[in-house]
Formats: C-alpha cells, sequence, structure tokens
C-alpha cells in the first residue's frame, strides 16, 4: 500500500507518494533529486525517511559548494560569494539592487 512521505531535506520539504517496494531502500526525491534512505518498517506503518549519507566515490553526490559573506555597503544585507576561484569583481545586492566592488 502507498504511504506519502517528506523529503528530509531543509530546503525542499516535497511530499512524495511512495511504493512499498522501496522500504529499506533510498529513492531520490522528485524535486530536488537528493537521496533519501527509506526505513524497513512492516507495511501498515509509516516508515521513517532520513538523508541518505554520500557513499565514498559516489560521482552522482552533488558537490559541497564553500562560500564567503560580504556585506552590502548600501543596505547592509549579506551576500554569499563562492570562496574558491577567483573573486567576482562586481557584485549587486539581491535586496536594493546597488552594484559595488567586491
Amino acid at each position: 500500500m502507498p504511504f506519502i512521505a517528506q523529503c528530509p531535506y531543509p530546503k525542499c520539504r516535497k511530499f512524495l507518494l511512495l511504493e512499498d517496494a522501496v522500504r529499506g531502500g533510498t529513492v531520490a526525491c522528485l524535486l530536488c533529486k537528493q537521496p533519501i534512505a527509506v526505513s524497513d518498517s512492516p507495511p501498515g506503518e509509516p516508515p521513517s525517511v532520513m538523508i541518505e549519507p554520500p557513499r565514498p566515490g559516489d560521482v552522482s553526490a552533488p558537490p559541497i559548494i564553500r562560500q564567503r559573506t560580504s556585506p552590502c555597503p548600501k543596505c547592509g544585507a549579506t551576500l554569499y560569494l563562492p570562496a574558491e576561484g577567483p573573486a567576482p569583481q562586481k557584485a549587486k545586492c539581491a535586496k536594493c539592487g546597488h552594484v559595488f566592488q567586491t
């Protein structure tokens, strides 16, 4: 019998309709495509879902993006910039639209 589960990733939280056959396995969320581990509970009981940790050497795991923050000089909003690679020459604040040098 199908059951409803919610994606455990904080930025997604989509509700999924899953079949009993996925109990004890891993499924991908329909929206964020992240792996979700489904517990092996008996049919009739709702299983728990949890974030599936990436396996070593798994190339399908999303890369971890490191960020640095910078305040907007006009409104003070926090801007998130990539921490690796060359720093952008100019940035535009998403809150006030101010363009400034980083």
